[in-house]
């Protein structure tokens, strides 16, 4: 069976830079940002203060000083406010990346990131076409 590339551009893209930026995740998400490595997905939640979820993501270490956080689109504007409000007591920045974005699906494709939420081997892309 062939590839399959799905255009996922309006998922939301977050990138976390700075000393503490896997520290402040830690205390942020339900993950544990420490297991966090190069080639790996990490399925995580963002939560209320109440405890409510507010998100549902996956994380990828860019460097070892900055994490991307991807989401869904209909998760992409919770996540954003949540973390706006805490990112300024960290010395971490939040930057949003914008631009096409695709989903491979298929078999022998070794391009950007793992996406392993479905049965078969599938890649994120960010900023290219497959």
């Amino acid at each position: 069976m062939g590839l399959c590339a799905l255009d996922v551009s309006e998922w939301g893209f977050f990138s976390f830079r700075g000393p503490d930026a896997r520290s402040f995740l830690q205390g942020a998400v339900t993950a544990d940002v420490r297991t966090l490595s190069a080639g790996l997905m990490l399925p995580a939640c963002v939560l209320a203060p109440d405890g409510a979820m507010v998100a549902d993501c996956e994380l990828y270490e860019e460097t070892a000083t900055s994490v991307l956080v991807v989401t869904r689109p209909a998760a992409a504007v919770g996540l954003l406010r949540t973390f706006e409000k805490t990112i300024p007591l960290s010395q971490s920045a939040l930057r949003v990346q914008s631009g096409r974005a695709w989903l491979v699906i298929g078999e022998g494709y070794e391009r950007g990131l793992p996406w392993t939420r479905l049965s078969r081997p599938a890649r994120l892309l960010l900023g290219a076409d497959p």
